[in-house]
């Protein structure tokens, strides 16, 4: 019984064997690398491993288009947030490359099938020769059936590698070459592109895919690596200087510029967001509907968006883009939601200013907010040793609404000024106010980051709570895409640090962002999402043409910290001292 059974088991494979066989005879899909032959150097089996490289390098290219897609690899070393929900996909069909079989025929009963096969159809087969000489590595490469691509439908039965310096950089774009048409003859992107192109572009993926490995196990890339990396950005710019429009190429260039240390991608961040920008509008149906003179700003509005909130939480769902990260700090945006409110004066809407709790009796906000408050006519006419005009009927209103006026259980009259900058060299005012009753509110904290100041405000995502209104100093669409018909209420706007800069509203270094802040925001908290710290507050932006807003903070550095440490300290003491009428 048990030899019957196995003998059963034999016939079973044999017939199985044969029906593949057949199968393959009229729709043999596989790929063969075949012999190549080589010149130059030693070895009798250098032409046989040099197709087995090629075999490898084609899988290994695969992978890394697929790893591209996914974002695989625990950490996320590019700026996702840029790349705007449903355009963060892979723009060329990489499962094409899944589609192929790339196998080296051997000595064995598949490879007398294979020759058999090949009498009756010619299979479909790369091979060609290689040379090496002068210390370079060049292959010519012939491909009979190779598919047809392009607008004009025509094949390139054969190509010549461009000279390398080893026999596996020479097998990789022997590769990427294969990997162009099956590529190409599904999206014409690609085939616009041009093989060489295409291969500069898989090199600079390469170098992505190695060194973000790096990165997200917490490694950073060394000089050498950082050297692959400028190269491999240099080679994209000419690609595209060349006038290649392939939204990939920009795409990859913007990735490549977040491997870099913070010190040498702050030159190239306003490059890196427009390329993103650029990679949006070609990627995204919705934007390329839109007249072309709105559609940059409306990419930067959806990139950098203001978002509502609504009891203490954000109103509508997350975009795409930012969901995971706001996601997973549901505390610190919800005690910096609580923080914030508006300054008002008197009993009408009068918000022209945000500013943000420190403790139950402490605000924080920008000095200047005060003057832009409209000044009451009694306080005009007050006596030289009254309280500060500039507080006169001030209230601080933690409400989510700054459009009406402050409902009366929610206001917080502002009694003292604590600490005024302005004679620190600092836009930044601590303001006293009467303690809220009831629970405890919500307050933040101000610390400075840990460590280097400007490493650590550098390429960090954050966010600003306030109250932006509409702001004629900024793009009709984009304040549109912003705000959209509801103009001063609280949003939270996300962004990332770049690092610090110099701005004329600051007489020193300040923290720059490229934050979607608006008019009414001024004297916001600037919260690192890394730390859930308040590093800065908001004091103004600048909206430039063609490169986005960059929204400026004056920074909590320590000697900043010290001052107003002391200030309140004074404050407590001088209260101490006071005689009880």
């Amino acid at each position: 019984m048990v030899v019957k059974m196995l003998y059963s088991l034999v016939l079973c494979g044999i017939i199985w064997l044969l029906t593949r066989e057949v199968f393959q005879v009229w729709f043999d899909k596989a790929l063969y690398v075949g012999p190549f032959e080589y010149a130059g150097g030693t070895g009798a089996d250098q032409g046989k491993n040099f197709g087995i490289e090629v075999a490898h390098a084609h899988m290994l290219l695969y992978r890394q288009l697929q790893n591209y897609t996914s974002r695989r690899g625990g950490v996320a070393v590019s700026d996702k947030t840029f790349i705007l929900g449903n355009a963060d996909r892979l723009n060329l069909p990489a499962n094409t490359l899944g589609e192929v079989t790339l196998t080296y025929q051997n000595v064995d009963l598949g490879k007398l099938l294979t020759s058999l096969r090949k009498g009756l159809r010619q299979p479909n087969e790369v091979s060609g020769f290689v040379i090496e000489g002068d210390g370079m590595v060049q292959a010519a490469v012939e491909w009979p059936r190779a598919p047809a691509v392009g607008r004009t439908a025509t094949a390139e039965t054969a190509f010549t590698t461009e000279p390398r310096k080893t026999l596996s950089e020479a097998a990789r774009l022997v590769a990427c070459g294969i990997a162009w048409p099956q590529l190409a003859s599904r999206s014409d992107g690609v085939s616009d592109l041009g093989r060489t192109g295409f291969c500069r572009w898989a090199e600079a993926l390469a170098v992505h895919a190695s060194m973000s490995v790096q990165a997200a196990g917490g490694v950073a890339v060394d000089t050498n690596g950082q050297e692959q990396v400028t190269r491999a950005i240099t080679r994209l710019t000419g690609l595209i200087a060349s006038g290649a429009t392939y939204p990939e190429l920009y795409r990859l260039r913007a990735d490549l510029v977040d491997l870099l240390p913070a010190e040498k991608a702050m030159p190239l961040q306003v490059q890196a967001q427009d390329d993103r920008l650029r990679y949006a509008i070609a990627t995204r149906d919705d934007l390329q509907r839109l007249p072309e003179a709105d559609r940059k700003q409306v990419a930067f509005a959806i990139a950098r968006p203001a978002l509502a909130v609504n009891g203490g939480k954000f109103r509508d769902a997350l975009p795409d883009n930012w969901k995971s990260l706001l996601e997973g700090r549901t505390a610190v945006i919800a005690q910096s939601i609580a923080a914030t409110g508006f300054l008002g004066r008197g009993q009408g809407p009068q918000h022209l200013a945000t500013a943000f709790r420190i403790a139950p009796d402490l605000i924080v906000t920008a000095d200047f907010a005060l003057g832009q408050l409209p000044k009451p006519p009694e306080a005009e006419a007050a006596p030289a040793n009254a309280p500060d005009p500039r507080i006169h009927d001030l209230h601080f209103c933690e409400a989510e609404d700054a459009r009406t006026a402050c409902p009366p259980d929610r206001r917080s009259p502002v009694t003292a000024i604590v600490f005024d900058g302005t004679g620190y060299h600092s836009r930044v005012m601590v303001l006293r106010i009467e303690e809220a009753k009831g629970p405890p509110p919500r307050a933040l904290s101000l610390r400075s980051a840990d460590g280097d100041f400007a490493q650590a405000v550098t390429d960090r995502y954050a966010v600003v709570v306030g109250y932006p209104a509409r702001d004629q100093r900024m793009p009709t669409a984009v304040v549109q895409a912003l705000l959209g018909q509801e103009s001063g209420i609280k949003r939270v706007m996300p962004g990332r640090m770049l690092g610090l800069g110099n701005t004329e509203m600051l007489t020193g270094p300040g923290i720059v962002t490229d934050i979607n802040t608006t008019g009414g925001v001024a004297g916001g908290p600037l919260i690192d999402l890394t730390t859930g710290r308040v590093v800065g507050v908001h004091v103004g932006g600048q909206w430039k043409e063609g490169e986005g807003k960059f929204a400026y903070s004056a920074p909590f550095t320590d000697e900043l910290l010290a001052l107003i440490d002391q200030a309140i300290k004074a404050r407590i003491a001088g209260a101490a001292r006071k005689p009880t009428p």
